[in-house]
């Protein structure tokens, strides 16, 4: 394949990404930060097991954003947490104006800063329904897929001149992926669902199949979805009636799945709380709906937070 698509981030979302994309013939040139992790995979590939087991496969890996030959570039994936993204957004300004930046980040209203810095490039925004964990450096494990993955331009000047393409590059290698008439909707959804299970699991310290299994965590996560599909709908994106059914569906498929939140918390790291259960909370707030459910998770995983914070400090 003559494309070529850089990744800022092996970690679950890159790795997994990157695996699919080479061993389809794709062109990929990675960038990760964690040196045990980038010498593993030059020395002995990238393996990814899972639902579709293969590899390894072998690209080359840098250490920074800055090291990629941008101008070779098809598309840039910043596969990295929210608050990594952000620190990036000094170092897009020097790249192809015309260069697609794909934000798959979890969460809303993550692409402003990026819009508001960078006008006019193309992102893309992306609903990533896969996802996975590193068990060791240099190899990958997908979790689940719940397809397909979803893609919309925020560019405001194409239907889907610059997300067909990138859409098309991930359903080619194996991980479908659509273009979305309306991502935010798209985004919502996948927010809602985070919100619904992700910080009960991390604070319960168990995966997402354990959490639901407990009868107080179902019925918890039943308020909370409530409380999240009236704030989409006050915010204009309204869920049919079977998209309650759905959510079980999807939380149950990640049986053994620890997400994100759970391991930065672990970690001692920024989770994405404020991009989920906080935003919830603050358009409740601006419509007038009370959240008391979704303010009382964003309570206790910020306050978690700040105790690893200042352990670290100590």
């Amino acid at each position: 394949m003559d494309r070529h698509i850089g990744i800022v981030g092996l970690g679950p979302t890159g790795a997994i990404l990157a695996a699919h994309l080479v061993r389809e013939g794709y062109r990929v040139t990675g960038a990760e930060g964690w040196g045990e992790h980038r010498e593993a995979i030059a020395r002995a590939g990238l393996e990814v097991r899972g639902l579709e087991p293969f590899g390894p496969v072998f690209f080359p890996v840098v250490e920074r954003l800055e090291e990629l030959e941008a101008g070779d570039l098809d598309a840039l994936v910043l596969a990295v947490k929210i608050p990594d993204a952000l620190a990036l957004l000094p170092r897009l300004e020097p790249l192809p104006a015309d260069l697609p930046v794909v934000l798959p980040q979890n969460g809303l209203d993550v692409e402003g800063p990026f819009l508001e810095r960078c006008p006019g490039r193309p992102f893309l925004r992306m609903a990533v329904n896969y996802a996975g964990v590193l068990p060791a450096p240099g190899r990958g494990r997908l979790s689940f897929f719940n397809r397909p993955n979803y893609v919309g331009c925020l560019c405001g000047a194409c239907a889907e001149g610059h997300a067909a393409p990138f859409a098309s590059w991930l359903t080619r290698a194996g991980l479908e992926t659509v273009v979305a008439d309306d991502i935010g909707r798209r985004i919502w959804e996948k927010a809602v669902l985070n919100a619904v299970l992700a910080p009960i699991s991390a604070l319960l310290s168990v995966s997402m199949g354990e959490a639901l299994r407990q009868e107080p965590v179902a019925r918890l996560s039943g308020h909370l979805l409530a409380e999240c599909l009236q704030v989409a709908e006050a915010c204009g994106h309204r869920f049919s009636p079977e998209f309650e059914a759905f959510c079980r569906d999807y939380l149950s498929s990640g049986d053994g799945h620890r997400p994100s939140m759970l391991v930065d918390l672990d970690r001692g790291r920024e989770t994405e709380i404020d991009y989920l259960n906080g935003r919830i909370c603050e358009y409740g707030r601006r419509h007038g709906i009370p959240v008391p459910y979704n303010e009382a998770l964003t309570i206790m995983v910020r306050a978690r937070q700040g105790l690893h914070a200042g352990i670290r400090e100590r």
